[in-house]
């Protein structure tokens, strides 16, 4: 993950692979409680949901 934050009190998180909706809305929460940070931008280059997920275990064997 590359975090990169600014002085004007928002933040980017670019993700390189998958991501998933939980780790998302982790990032959501932290925005919404964080006093410092009023903004994050929220980026990857996959996001996976669970049937994707599951699609995914099947192929593997």
């Amino acid at each position: 993950m590359v975090y990169t934050y600014s002085s004007n009190t928002g933040a980017i998180v670019f993700i390189i692979g998958g991501e998933s909706y939980t780790k998302y809305q982790n990032v959501t929460v932290f925005a919404q409680h964080s006093t410092q940070c009023k903004s994050i931008m929220y980026e990857s280059t996959d996001i996976f949901n669970a049937d994707y997920f599951l699609y995914q275990l099947a192929r593997l064997n």
